[in-house]
């Protein structure tokens, strides 16, 4: 069984269906999930805040620690 998920995310609707899924799995493996954003070279200056409550608003209440 898998100890690490890794779901890369755009925010789009679309992906909250492979996030639910991966939150899923890692609950019935006991694997740690990671939810990746990446942003585009030349959009360094992206409102990190932002992004954050973006992350924390696509996970459930119960997902655990985020950092």
């Amino acid at each position: 069984m898998p100890e690490n998920i890794v779901v890369a995310t755009d925010f789009r609707a679309e992906a909250d269906r492979a996030i639910d899924r991966a939150v899923m799995l890692a609950a019935e493996r006991e694997a740690d999930l990671f939810l990746v954003h990446a942003i585009e070279r030349g959009q360094e200056d992206v409102d990190t805040s932002a992004l954050d409550r973006m992350m924390h608003g696509v996970l459930p209440a119960d997902a655990g620690e985020v950092a």
